[in-house]
């Protein structure tokens, strides 16, 4: 597998004018509105804009470091989904599982993944969240017959 190797570019920070001491600015880009302003017309020593010939490859574009495109899973439905639609190019697909997905959904998913030998990228599982379920599942399967009071020793 080639390691892909993305473009790289600088931080297009806003500088901070005045002195160091305070910081009124934070460093994240926004378009330079002044009417003297060095930055917008485009100074040197006032640091790069952002342009469009800063972006990556069409190839490249969206790709992760192993050369795998993320896919957001959130639910079953969705899954199966992308599986038959990515079916010969599996490989090529990380799947990653919503946030906000359930324990149980989350834990049968995984399971579906492995069938399907499928990488998926956030596997965080509970184990405490996991050993109660495991107990639930236990306890239904054994379910107790229903005891009925002892209505005669109350006669």
């Amino acid at each position: 597998m080639v390691q892909i190797k993305k473009r790289k570019h600088p931080k297009f920070n806003i500088p901070n004018f005045g002195t160091k001491k305070r910081k009124r600015v934070k460093a994240r880009w926004r378009k330079q509105r002044g009417i003297d302003n060095k930055k917008r017309v485009k100074k040197n020593f006032m640091g790069a804009e952002p342009t469009i010939g800063w972006g990556n490859k069409k190839e490249i574009k969206g790709l992760r470091i192993n050369n795998k495109k993320p896919v957001l899973i959130k639910n079953i439905n969705e899954f199966k989904h992308k599986l038959k639609e990515f079916e010969n190019e599996k490989q090529n697909y990380l799947f990653i599982l919503s946030h906000d997905l359930g324990m149980k959904k989350r834990l049968e998913l995984i399971n579906l993944a492995k069938q399907n030998n499928i990488k998926v990228s956030n596997k965080n599982i509970n184990e405490d969240l996991l050993n109660k379920i495991k107990n639930k599942q236990l306890n239904n399967n054994k379910k107790e017959p229903d005891k009925k009071p002892n209505t005669e020793a109350l006669k």
